[in-house]
């Protein structure tokens, strides 16, 4: 068997499971421990199966980047194009309950892609001025990476609560802080891409398994995170610029 097919198998068992959680590929499961157990497993791989668009969303545009060197709105568009793949075959195991295979495949991958690409749209054009420390910053949201951006409007599409404290900076802004100045940061614009390839978030007064929590969710996805407690706790995540040559200009 195909590696894609078994995990269409493995998702249209999950579904039947989902469906009559007492039926399974063993019979029915009598109630007790053994039916609480496996209804965990089952919220545990849908989980799963809502996670892991995201994850070839982000990480494979942070991949492409990187191994690619293809260029962040080049990346995101593989990426983008990968995770409307997979959203098509949700939908169609999802829509074969109402309509032929045929329609629903011929429907599904439209819809998949306008919703990868709206979503795209959505966190990469703007950020609220709720998560951010100052008005100042708005203005240097789109000098921010894109694919920092999506990394970003992610996490704080599951927190609003989340605060950015810093995005772009120059060498003045060091000293103003009382810092030696840099000769490099990843906050200053990179020559290679025309972006800012780091963002701060607020860490101050935050319980300290969503610190941790944020943190794990940005390596994950493929970004680096360094927790920095000199001038004001934060979290310092960072995108490594691509190395070689970038094939799509910045828009």
């Amino acid at each position: 068997m195909e590696p894609s097919e078994k995990v269409l198998s493995e998702y249209n068992r999950l579904i039947r499971e989902i469906d009559d959680p007492a039926v399974s590929d063993q019979g029915p499961v009598p109630d007790g421990p053994g039916k609480r157990i496996r209804l965990f497993r089952i919220a545990f791989r849908l989980t799963l199966l809502l996670i892991l668009p995201f994850v070839v969303l982000i990480r494979g545009a942070v991949l492409a980047s990187q191994i690619l060197s293809t260029g962040a709105w080049l990346s995101l568009f593989l990426s983008g194009g990968f995770t409307a793949l997979l959203v098509t075959v949700y939908l169609m195991r999802a829509g074969r309950r109402i309509a032929s295979a045929s329609a629903v495949r011929n429907a599904g991958w439209k819809i998949a892609l306008v919703l990868v690409g709206s979503y795209l749209g959505y966190v990469t054009a703007s950020v609220s001025r709720a998560n951010l420390k100052s008005d100042e910053l708005k203005s240097y949201y789109h000098q921010l990476n894109p694919i920092l951006r999506v990394g970003l409007g992610t996490i704080i599409l599951l927190d609003s609560d989340m605060i950015v404290t810093d995005l772009q900076r120059d060498s003045s802004d060091y000293a103003k802080m009382g810092l030696p100045t840099r000769a490099r940061s990843l906050h200053y614009v990179q020559r290679v891409t025309g972006y800012v390839h780091a963002v701060d978030l607020r860490t101050i007064g935050q319980p300290q398994w969503k610190n941790w929590a944020v943190a794990a969710y940005f390596r994950v996805m493929g970004f680096k995170t360094v927790r920095h407690v000199g001038t004001a706790d934060h979290l310092h995540v960072s995108l490594d610029p691509p190395t070689g040559k970038t094939y799509l200009p910045r828009f």
